[in-house]
């Protein structure tokens, strides 16, 4: 009888998981602004992206938006990217490839190529565009922000 629950066990423990994403990374979770974030009380336009993980290995969701209380939105996007290497995820749009690069205070939109960079404006009116370089909020900031 002893002989079966060591692997009893095992197997109910087994059974019990569910299949997460194993990114839990903090380098890549988490709320990425622009500079313009800190200057938000002043009426300044600011773009948030907020990272999270799915339930699908190597691939996160990326919601972005922008300051919508005073004017209309300037830059929006939802999608999903996927892992290509440590800490870069590509999402692709229109045939067209987009990079998220993570450092554990950054994240930078780009392009892979010249001829892609284009679909960055796609998301953004005013001739804005998601590229450029988003600094991480601390989970203290998250306060801050009219979606939490």
């Amino acid at each position: 009888m002893k002989k079966f629950i060591l692997p009893s066990i095992f197997c109910i423990l087994l059974l019990g998981c569910k299949h997460k994403n194993d990114i839990n990374n903090p380098i890549i979770t988490g709320k990425y602004v622009t500079e313009n974030y800190k200057e938000k009380d002043k009426g300044y336009d600011w773009i948030l992206i907020d990272i999270k993980n799915t339930d699908i290995k190597d691939e996160i969701n990326i919601a972005i938006s922008s300051r919508d209380d005073k004017k209309k939105p300037t830059c929006t996007f939802d999608g999903k990217a996927k892992k290509i290497s440590d800490n870069t995820y590509e999402s692709e749009f229109s045939d067209k490839k987009i990079l998220f690069s993570f450092t554990d205070s950054t994240l930078v939109i780009s392009a892979p190529n010249k001829d892609d960079e284009n679909i960055l404006y796609y998301f953004c009116s005013g001739g804005a565009s998601l590229r450029g370089t988003y600094y991480k909020l601390n989970p203290e900031s998250y306060k801050n922000l009219k979606d939490e």
